[in-house]
């Protein structure tokens, strides 16, 4: 039987090759956003320009003005343009993603190999044909474009009230369009983050379950957490829960969740896990302060158990998400 810290080993190998890939994706997609961004800010200077530092601007009749409405429109286009030429890239990180979480799978299944000599040989990594199958269900039967759909309500919102909070502050219409370009888009921009890096975990994870079920030798899986100072303590707790795999296909994940599963094998003793808090109560203070915030350290310290700080709720879009519960409410 393979020790526990081998699994840890692998599942971090191949998380941490899934960040890389990720992490350089996400680089370049920020800049290309930016580029949106400045476009947005130059618009918004030639619109605030006849008005002189100090003025009053009126901001009631610009947000209504026919010039606002066309600024809006011309976003729209802008944030068309970067969809239209990032949907693609995205799909190729996904796939990469699905092809890693494949090779995951048959890695882990590589550590039993010494105990049943040949069940490597069930394992195979996923054809071309599966990983298209998982783009297609890793956003619930929700295709990217959907999901990357609310980029522009969230800009117009955010750019009206980022234009209207700027104005009111009286600051010169250059530095209106600067700020409010950025701050007012940068919802935009966490939200295709936060659809990139959930897609990346669940391209990841839906091919490493795929390649476990196609084995036909592997009867439920166990939840894996990262077990770094980034992990959160939801997932903290929900580390080493069991699933059979129909289970798995519809387990709790939050957003950008990086979770992993480690194989329970036919014909293996169950594995000897070493519970995740078992690791976190390792920690110094001040890291799990860092894991936890201060408020939420001090109810754990006075005895109110971390499992008890969050509940599951369903979610239309992610599935069934482990979600804190407020701090002021316990």
């Amino acid at each position: 039987m393979p020790d526990f810290p081998e699994y840890i080993e692998t599942s971090n190998l191949f998380r941490q090759a899934a960040m890389n890939g990720e992490a350089a994706v996400v680089a370049d997609l920020t800049a290309s956003w930016v580029l949106v961004e400045q476009a947005i800010e130059e618009d918004l200077l030639a619109m605030l320009a006849r008005y002189e530092a100090g003025s009053e601007i009126p901001i009631s009749y610009i947000i209504r003005s026919a010039q606002y409405q066309a600024l809006l429109e011309q976003m729209e286009a802008y944030i068309a343009l970067f969809e239209e030429a990032w949907t693609p890239e995205l799909e190729v990180l996904f796939r990469e993603m699905g092809n890693l979480g494949s090779g995951s799978a048959v890695a882990m299944a590589s550590l039993f190999e010494a105990e049943m000599p040949g069940v490597i040989a069930a394992f195979s990594v996923l054809p071309v044909g599966a990983i298209e199958n998982i783009m297609a269900q890793a956003a619930a039967g929700r295709p990217l474009d959907v999901l990357l759909s609310n980029m522009y309500p969230l800009a117009t919102d955010g750019l009206t009230e980022a234009l209207i909070t700027n104005v009111a502050l009286g600051i010169n219409p250059r530095m209106i369009a600067k700020v409010a370009s950025q701050l007012g888009l940068s919802d935009s921009l966490n939200h295709i983050l936060l659809v990139a890096r959930d897609q990346s975990n669940r391209a990841f994870r839906t091919a490493s379950l795929q390649t476990y079920e196609q084995s036909g030798v592997v009867r439920g899986v166990r939840r894996i957490s990262a077990r770094l100072l980034t992990t959160c303590f939801m997932c903290l707790q929900l580390d080493g829960t069991f699933y059979t795999l129909d289970e798995a296909y519809n387990a709790e994940f939050h957003p950008q969740d990086r979770c992993t599963f480690i194989p329970d094998v036919e014909g293996m003793p169950t594995l000897q896990w070493e519970p995740a808090m078992s690791w976190f109560e390792g920690l110094s203070p001040a890291d799990q302060i860092e894991m936890l915030g201060p408020g939420r350290y001090e109810l754990w310290q006075r005895g109110i158990p971390l499992e008890n700080q969050f509940r599951i709720i369903p979610n239309d879009i992610w599935g069934p998400s482990p979600v804190p519960i407020p701090i002021g409410s316990l």
